[in-house]
């Protein structure tokens, strides 16, 4: 028999478990992930034409809140002496390679039509600022490229990213 303490208990624990899911979707609901497969690899892009991801994840996080990116995530692979490596590239010989990210962020403009007169542009200042609502980023892009290469192996741009930027 179910007396209306164990009801109100039970109430109480739903309710508490419904504002910690709550709360949680706020916190996942502020990154977003932007994955790139392995079949993504840019063949073209790696030295030896053998490259694979021997372990780790590739990807981009981006924190809609703090306006930051990070690639790549999940950095908890050891290579002996080596801790915290995000991922590891296989089959690729002796070759370095340089990591580079790019964030770009939304900004305003200002145009002014400049009007020639009596032979003389008389051009007056602009300013553009921060928009609205605080800065906000319009797209990114991650790459490893290895020396010598042109293309990179890999890339990742906000056009990876679920649900897009």
């Amino acid at each position: 028999m179910v007396s209306y303490r164990n009801l109100r208990h039970i109430g109480l624990m739903t309710g508490v478990a419904a504002a910690a899911i709550m709360a949680a979707g706020v916190v996942w609901a502020a990154t977003v992930t932007c994955p790139l497969p392995e079949s993504s690899f840019n063949a073209a892009g790696c030295p030896t034409g053998s490259c694979h991801l021997a372990e780790g994840v590739v990807n981009c996080v981006v924190d809609t809140t703090t306006q930051a990116v990070t690639c790549s995530g999940l950095c908890n692979v050891e290579v002996r002496p080596a801790t915290n490596i995000c991922y590891v590239i296989g089959g690729i010989g002796g070759t370095d390679a340089t990591a580079h990210l790019e964030v770009r962020f939304e900004s305003t403009t200002d145009d002014e039509d400049v009007r020639a007169k009596n032979g003389q542009l008389n051009v007056t200042q602009l300013s553009a600022g921060a928009p609205a609502g605080g800065i906000q980023i319009s797209g990114f892009t991650y790459t490893l490229t290895f020396d010598g290469k042109t293309v990179p192996l890999i890339t990742i741009t906000e056009a990876n990213c679920n649900p897009p930027l």
